[in-house]
């Protein structure tokens, strides 16, 4: 009797680790590239926030440098492994020296950073505008600003 519930315990995991990786692979091609616009960026944090959810109900899982520098978007695996060292990823080294980082620690750093370039895609601001915004009553208006439309 045990080891038929040991077999449909097995069968329900790999049925759920099934689910989530379906998931990530119907994210994976906006993942592997910096998304280009704010509406795209806030559809990819949404989808990033599903697939957490999973994983949040089914349990996380380890994933190579090479793959969380793609999910990423990173420039390079020694910035993911940077960020694994400084605790920025959540990590772990193998015995042969390898590291797997957290694919929900990997996630939710892609998730917030797709916030943050959504909040504005366009032209960069200089740091006289940003104050400006930030506290205008304390911060004179910069001269490149746009006067608001009255009428």
């Amino acid at each position: 009797m045990s080891t038929h519930r040991n077999a449909n315990l097995e069968a329900r995991e790999l049925a759920l680790l099934d689910e989530v990786t379906t998931a990530l692979r119907e994210i994976e091609p906006e993942l592997s590239q910096p998304t280009q616009s704010t509406v795209a960026a806030i559809n990819l944090g949404d989808r990033i926030r599903a697939v957490r959810r999973l994983i949040a109900e089914h349990g996380d899982r380890w994933i190579s440098v090479p793959e969380a520098k793609r999910y990423l978007a990173a420039s390079s695996v020694d910035y993911v492994k940077h960020w694994a060292r400084v605790g920025r990823l959540r990590s772990r080294t193998l015995q042969n020296g390898r590291i797997q980082l957290s694919l929900d620690s990997v996630l939710s750093d892609r998730e917030n950073y797709e916030a943050m370039t959504a909040i504005d895609k366009d032209d960069p601001i200089t740091p006289e505008v940003a104050m400006y915004l930030l506290r205008p009553l304390e911060y004179p208006r910069p001269a490149n600003f746009p006067r608001p439309k009255t009428g």
